[in-house]
């Protein structure tokens, strides 16, 4: 599966590390992950860390129950709307525009409103009025982060969103045991480690170079 995103990736600076991530939209723990990644590797202290360009990051959007083939649908653990928040994350990240991680910021938006869309499509109520609520959510994350909101809308509804969703679903399904994060290919399993893995990785890949520049986040990793 790392194998096959790389390629997705392919074209960016060849100095950036590869951060590849395994997320679920609707997932507690994801959201907890997303919460540390975003404080320490992101936007630590609400900025915008430098360690964002020396990456190249993507996010797969897990599909855990399978994939229907009559319906050409991906069927996700909290239901419909679960696969509908991921193929947002997914087309944000293939729209990102001239912000190559702005989508992050977008899909972190997303994770934070998470308890409130899990509530709302996940249980009955008379207020239930279909897709007008994570819309909702999504016109804010997207506008947060500087997205063109309606692209991202036309992906998802269309058959690119569920392209990219049921790429997604195959590439996870061939790993065993996923994690959040895999850092050149290698498995970083606590956040602890993500940053101090991503600096001395670049470090490595740029040793002898004349143009590279260590981000200031990553002096004190």
């Amino acid at each position: 599966a790392y194998e096959a995103v790389t390629k997705y990736m392919a074209g960016g600076d060849p100095e950036k590390v590869s951060v590849y991530i395994v997320g679920e939209a609707f997932c507690p723990n994801c959201k907890e992950h997303s919460y540390y990644f975003d404080k320490q590797v992101m936007t630590p202290n609400g900025v915008r860390s430098g360690v964002r360009d020396i990456m190249n990051v993507y996010m797969e959007q897990m599909v855990l129950d399978g994939w229907s083939s009559d319906r050409d649908a991906g069927m996700c653990e909290k239901g419909k709307y679960d696969c509908v928040l991921g193929k947002y994350n997914l087309c944000a990240q293939k729209h990102s525009g001239d912000d190559a991680t702005a989508w992050w910021d977008f899909a972190r938006c997303n994770y934070k409103h998470q308890a409130q869309l899990v509530a709302y499509y996940t249980t009955s109520s008379e207020s239930y009025t279909g897709h007008s609520f994570m819309e909702s959510v999504t016109k804010t994350c997207a506008s947060s982060a500087g997205l063109a909101w309606q692209a991202v809308e036309e992906c998802v509804a269309g058959e690119e969103g569920t392209t990219l969703l049921k790429h997604s679903y195959t590439r996870v399904s061939d790993m065993s045991m996923p994690v959040w994060i895999y850092v050149e290919g290698q498995k970083i399993a606590y956040h602890d480690d993500w940053l101090s893995a991503i600096c001395s990785t670049y470090k490595t890949k740029t040793r002898g170079s004349t143009t590279a520049q260590m981000p200031e986040e990553c002096t004190y990793a």
